[in-house]
């Protein structure tokens, strides 16, 4: 297998949990916002830890997963030679990937990759990717070392194009609003509401963000109604969206339903969700596209993991029990935004 790191078409602005986003959203009341350690596997395994707000599972999510040696014989050569499955990750979405206090990649992402890594007779490596435009591939890769991406990457006609993909969590779009919603704002009709959204995946705009792509079908339906129109503007990270929103700069903003969640439950009271979620649609992990028996490998150890619970405690060790996918396809067919 030739090892190609298949990434994620990034996130402008790290994502931060680190003291200076916390410093900002405090100015704004909303003090400690993404600033809150996340939920360890010591916390999960004593139920002293909490995730988007929700209790935490009672034992270990990922720890101390067993080899299935049936699977482990089907992992190629090379990987298995090397005893180790590098994945990549983008720590730019928490609750699903972010760097943790000492550097590390936390989050659903890198849970669930130790344990695949685990299930496959394998020692984890998820290091996280940040690329620059020297880096920056024609098709969205990037040239490394890694076997797999997870990277809450969404499934879309260009990724199947580009790669092959493994269906592991079920995600979509949801919007933020203050605590109350005093503007009245309703996620039905965006006319004549002053909203914020994730606007590009990458600096050149040519690859839109789900949310981008959302709002952009949904301020046409404005002036075909002869509504005012929605005054939209695009950020580059969920922190500069759940700021604007809790200091009243924008009455909404719309991210990705796992984000939208964990940002609201740690935003101590300061916002709320509003409306229900849009544009349902599923993360995939990636793979090259020469790796289709790989990624049937991948498909199997998902399920192996879903059987004896440990994907359904990794999911709910962060609150994210709603978005568990019942099963694993390689290449599913998935609606595009706007549909």
């Amino acid at each position: 297998m030739t090892h190609v790191s298949v990434t994620r078409p990034r996130r402008i602005g790290a994502l931060a949990l680190a003291a200076a986003a916390a410093v900002a959203l405090s100015a704004c009341g909303a003090s400690g916002m993404l600033a809150q350690s996340p939920p360890t596997d010591a916390d999960v395994a004593t139920g002293t830890g909490s995730s988007a707000g929700r209790p935490a599972a009672t034992r270990s999510a990922s720890a101390s997963v067993k080899a299935d040696p049936a699977l482990a014989a089907l992992v190629p050569q090379e990987i298995r030679d090397s005893g180790e499955l590098v994945v990549d990750s983008n720590p730019t979405l928490p609750p699903m990937s972010f760097k943790a206090d000492d550097g590390t990649v936390a989050g659903v992402d890198a849970d669930l990759a130790k344990a695949i890594a685990g299930r496959l007779g394998l020692r984890p490596q998820v290091q996280p990717y940040s690329l620059d435009g020297s880096e920056w591939h024609v098709l969205g890769r990037s040239l490394g070392d890694a076997d797999i991406s997870v990277s809450s990457s969404v499934i879309t006609a260009s990724s199947r194009w580009n790669w092959k993909n493994v269906q592991y969590m079920k995600t979509g779009l949801r919007w933020i609003v203050r605590a109350g919603n005093p503007t009245g704002f309703n996620a039905d009709r965006l006319c004549g509401h002053a909203l914020q959204y994730e606007a590009n995946y990458d600096e050149g705009g040519n690859r839109p963000s789900i949310a981008a792509a959302h709002v952009a079908q949904r301020v046409k339906e404005c002036a075909k109604l002869g509504l005012p129109e929605a005054h939209a503007n695009g950020v580059h990270n969920v922190d500069e969206e759940a700021t604007a929103v809790t200091d009243g700069s924008v009455e909404a903003a719309v991210m990705e339903s796992p984000a939208a969640e964990y940002v609201v439950a740690r935003s101590n009271g300061a916002l709320e969700l509003a409306g229900t979620q849009w544009e349902a649609t599923v993360y995939g992990i990636h793979l090259n596209t020469g790796a289709g028996d790989f990624a049937d490998l991948i498909s199997r150890t998902l399920a192996s993991l879903a059987d004896d619970g440990t994907y359904g405690r990794i999911l709910e060790k962060w609150g994210l029990s709603a978005y568990a996918s019942s099963e694993f396809p390689v290449d599913p067919s998935t609606p595009e935004v706007g549909e």
